[in-house]
């Protein structure tokens, strides 16, 4: 499954919007060509890391980044196996962040960034082919 033009499109605008400043460093690098499936998963749980991050400092009812997940859902229509797969990478990102910075803070906002660049890195390689079995 190849993640969808639409999506990645408001996937990466959502984290152009974060912090222009921020996003002019240097993107940490990528791990190898994953699946593209991996790619929904890794994309998944950076969204959830997003979404409990923002919301510590922009207040509980605030819900971007999830609305955001429900739209990669409702674009991708993953089969019921890969669809929980997606839900469960969400929820982890959002409880480790959550556990980690349960206050608005100089690091949750550090956090924020770094998150969004992790995204931002990551939909740079959405919908490229994967030659992680090549040698």
């Amino acid at each position: 499954m190849r993640p969808s033009a639409r999506l990645v499109a408001a996937a990466a605008s959502a984290v152009l919007a974060l912090s222009p400043a921020a996003l002019a460093a240097p993107s940490p690098p990528v791990a190898s060509p994953a699946s593209d499936n991996q790619r929904l998963g890794d994309l998944a749980y950076i969204l959830g890391q997003s979404h409990a991050l923002h919301r510590v400092c922009a207040g509980q009812e605030d819900g971007f980044w999830y609305e955001l997940m429900q739209r990669l859902i409702q674009t991708e229509r993953p089969e019921p196996p890969l669809r929980r797969q997606l839900i469960d990478r969400f929820n982890q990102g959002f409880a480790e962040r959550q556990a980690q910075h349960p206050d608005c803070s100089d690091a949750s906002r550090t956090a924020a960034v770094q998150a969004a660049l992790q995204g931002q890195a990551l939909i740079s390689t959405m919908g490229k082919p994967d030659h992680s079995d090549r040698p």
